[in-house]
């Protein structure tokens, strides 16, 4: 939706209510899939129709797999990337566009508390980040820290090279929402890794964890 250039005004959500959600839109997709009349499909839509229906299932299934998804801060794949092509999908055209910009801006400062509170959530099950991954994400977090000037959730237009460039009204209000907001939570999810990644076991495999085995073994079955 973003690359489509459409309006986005909410950002993507790790937790478990939204896993649910997405369970019952699936659901809700497969009794709407079971009402068609296949014998009536041509073989290349009874194929599109026999894969959507397969792609629901797993969907469906997918919140008794939560606690043990370890792979919402994989760089290139995390929620911090999907947000990032989001706001850089989201052009200033007028006042409402950068209103809604910095709100989405704002956000990620609400995101980085939800995936911290979600890790921790997974530690209360004894469910913790393998050492290497979790070195790895809290680095990974880093990387979007910056001073504000320099903030990767800038415009790139607004950017600038030194903290003493000026700054236009437009920036600064990002700027503050950056510097107040968004890198204090990252800063507390890194941290939050930082103690993960001491605790956490050198073994990169999800059989150990509680669950794993049946997560594992339904990843094998959906790829």
């Amino acid at each position: 939706s973003a690359r489509a250039s459409n309006f986005i005004n909410a950002l993507p959500d790790p937790t478990i209510d939204r896993t649910k959600r997405d369970a019952q839109f699936a659901r809700a997709a497969l009794l709407a899939l079971d009402d068609i009349q296949v014998d009536a499909l041509t073989h290349d839509d009874y194929v599109s129709w026999l894969s959507l229906r397969w792609e629901m299932e797993a969907f469906a299934g997918w919140t008794a797999f939560h606690w043990t998804r370890l792979s919402d801060l994989a760089p290139g794949h995390s929620f911090l990337d999907k947000s990032l092509t989001i706001l850089r999908s989201q052009g200033l055209t007028d006042s409402s566009a950068v209103d809604r910009r910095r709100g989405l801006v704002a956000e990620i400062a609400t995101l980085a508390r939800r995936l911290r509170g979600e890790y921790a959530e997974r530690a209360q099950r004894d469910i913790h980040l393998p050492r290497p991954i979790a070195a790895r994400a809290a680095l990974h977090v880093r990387a979007f820290m910056a001073p504000a000037f320099m903030s990767p959730f800038l415009m790139p237009a607004d950017s600038q090279p030194a903290d003493t460039a000026p700054r236009t009204p437009r920036m600064a209000a990002f700027m503050d929402v950056i510097a107040r907001q968004v890198n204090p939570a990252l800063d507390s999810l890194a941290t939050f890794l930082d103690a993960e990644a001491e605790r956490g076991s050198d073994s990169l495999g999800l059989a150990r964890l509680p669950g794993g085995a049946e997560h594992y073994a339904a990843l094998l079955r959906y790829h």
